[in-house]
């Protein structure tokens, strides 16, 4: 038998094999599990901010393209529900037991900011954080996060889903979830930072409006 060159062969399947991977085909398992975070603030208005006694902790669910966040540690605690199968978010309601339909309202800027590497990086509960930045001049804002590869959810999920509004889907962080979020403005820095993040398998039954809560329809989450 004749011994034929394979090397251009063997390099075109690697090229190829590159790309692939590059575009994310051979995506890696998606997180789930639970990720809790403390919140402060600073700057020259974090005093009144202070008085109105905010949320100081976020807890996020992950279970495939449902996801759970509570906020907690303030005077009220919320309850945001995030199912796939309606596309839609609702604001639960525990100790009143009934159930609210987020609305969201579009910003005057209809370009999504897409988030930047710096080419910088943090140390987060012992891991290098790559450094990404986005600028929201309508609202006076720039945002920092800090993400980490080993955490990330498959964005394939969210395809077609735009009712969804996490972190982890900011155009550019490709389902990265922040370790450490820095939001500055003129008056105040809000910091999200990372206190535990764990994988963990919860039953699809958890993540769904508890049986008997009654439906209030939808409110503006501004009042």
């Amino acid at each position: 038998m004749k011994n034929r060159n394979t090397t251009p062969f063997r390099s075109a399947w690697l090229t190829l094999l590159a790309l692939l991977m590059t575009s994310g085909l051979f995506a890696q398992d998606s997180f789930g599990g639970t990720v809790v975070y403390n919140i402060r603030v600073s700057g020259k208005m974090a005093d009144e901010y202070l008085k109105n006694d905010p949320p100081k902790t976020m807890t996020m669910h992950l279970l495939d393209n449902d996801f759970i966040v509570k906020l907690s540690g303030g005077r009220i605690a919320r309850t945001f529900l995030y199912l796939a199968d309606s596309n839609h978010t609702f604001i639960v309601d525990i100790p009143n037991e009934r159930y609210f339909r987020r609305t969201y309202y579009s910003d005057t800027n209809n370009v999504t900011p897409v988030a930047m590497p710096t080419g910088e990086s943090k140390r987060v509960k012992g891991r290098d954080a790559m450094e990404y930045k986005t600028e929201r001049p309508d609202r006076g804002e720039t945002i920092y996060y800090y993400v980490h590869d080993d955490y990330r959810v498959d964005t394939t999920l969210f395809d077609g889903l735009d009712g969804a509004k996490a972190d982890f889907l900011v155009p550019g962080l490709g389902g990265r979830i922040p370790l450490w979020k820095t939001i500055k403005t003129p008056q105040m820095t809000t910091t999200v930072e990372l206190a535990s993040i764990k994988k963990e398998k919860f039953p699809k039954e958890a993540f769904s409006i508890p049986e008997g809560f009654s439906n209030k329809q939808k409110r503006d989450p501004r009042k």
